[in-house]
């Protein structure tokens, strides 16, 4: 499951502190094509790591970001 390994390899990223990784993971897990149900999850944990270490902006690019999934669904 894509959902898992993103995870596996967020999780790890953030451990060691390399925030500049973990967003990267984060970033490129967004772009996959998963079940609604996953991607929600993804995106909540993305939008929670940019609210711990990110800055307003960051946060504005995910939800920016969510919203034009949500789009696409929706044309779908």
């Amino acid at each position: 499951d894509n959902t898992f390994l993103t995870i596996n390899i967020y999780d790890p990223q953030i451990s060691s502190g390399d925030i500049r990784a973990a967003r990267a993971v984060l970033e490129r897990a967004t772009d996959l094509n998963l079940s609604t149900k996953k991607m929600k999850f993804l995106f909540a944990k993305y939008l929670d790591f940019e609210k711990e270490n990110g800055t307003e902006e960051t946060q504005s690019a995910v939800k920016e970001k969510a919203r034009e999934y949500i789009r696409k669904k929706a044309g779908n």
